[in-house]
């Protein structure tokens, strides 16, 4: 009985653990574009402030820059706070898995 119980959580996990390694290329992937294009558009800003923009149309160019790229730093705050959350939760679970077994 014991057995069966194990073999069916190694398979539920393997499972997992597949689904979450495809999962996790993919949104890597997305994450460093995002992360390139950070870094694009913080050169730029850097690049104004040094030459001291004054025309009223480039500065507020570079205010919707700006924005743009505190929205950007926040979706990326908010992606690594998900994903610590998930890794907690996975923890918590594979030690539940690991009583369970210890108990049966």
């Amino acid at each position: 009985m014991a057995e069966g119980l194990f073999t069916d959580l190694m398979k539920q996990l393997a499972s997992i653990t597949a689904w979450e390694a495809e999962l996790i290329v993919g949104v890597y992937e997305e994450v460093q574009e995002f992360k390139d294009k950070l870094r694009i558009i913080q050169v730029v800003m850097d690049d104004a402030k040094e030459r001291q923009v004054t025309q009223h149309d480039e500065m507020h160019w570079l205010d919707q820059l700006k924005d743009a790229y505190y929205k950007m730093d926040d979706m990326l705050d908010n992606w690594n706070t998900a994903r610590i959350k998930l890794e907690i939760e996975k923890k918590k679970k594979m030690q539940l898995m690991i009583l369970t077994l210890l108990l049966l």
